[in-house]
């Protein structure tokens, strides 16, 4: 099924990342995309994650994609902030962006801050401020508003 999306210049995100497996399979398609030496698209409609989505992210760095956010929760909120080409939500898309400990700021919380004010419009005072709340929920305006996404569909 990847080889198919990928072959067609799209790649879907799992429903949940929530295992090494799920991730790893996620990042070859999106390795044999940029093999295809052809600019893909990435399909987010995610609600859960793991660990193991930071490479996952590393490897849509390296190359310009563009994605459509469907749902964009925990660890899809990673990859959309990771594709670098052009970023739309669809209206009615939801998002989630969680620190690593809700309890404890901590480094780990420091170092998701600055990854993300490097990738929206949003600086890093905002996003320690939305790490120390814990859990923010949001819609596709605080996204556009936020840098998140470049456009509303």
């Amino acid at each position: 099924m990847w080889w198919q999306l990928v072959q067609a210049g799209e790649v879907c995100t799992p429903w949940e990342l929530e295992d090494e497996p799920e991730c790893m399979a996620l990042m070859f398609a999106i390795r044999a995309a940029r093999l295809r030496d052809d600019p893909s698209h990435l399909v987010i409609d995610t609600w859960k994650g793991s660990r193991f989505v930071w490479r996952v992210s590393t490897e849509l760095e390296r190359t310009v994609w563009n994605c459509t956010v469907l749902n964009a929760h925990s660890a899809g909120l990673i990859l959309a902030c990771s594709c670098r080409g052009h970023r739309k939500a669809l209206a009615d898309a939801s998002f989630l962006f969680h620190s690593l400990d809700m309890r404890d700021f901590g480094a780990e919380d420091e170092r998701r801050a600055q990854w993300f004010a490097q990738r929206t419009t949003q600086p890093v005072d905002f996003w320690r401020d939305l790490c120390a709340q814990g859990e923010t929920r949001f819609g596709a305006e605080d996204a556009l508003a936020w840098g998140v996404v470049h456009e509303i569909i």
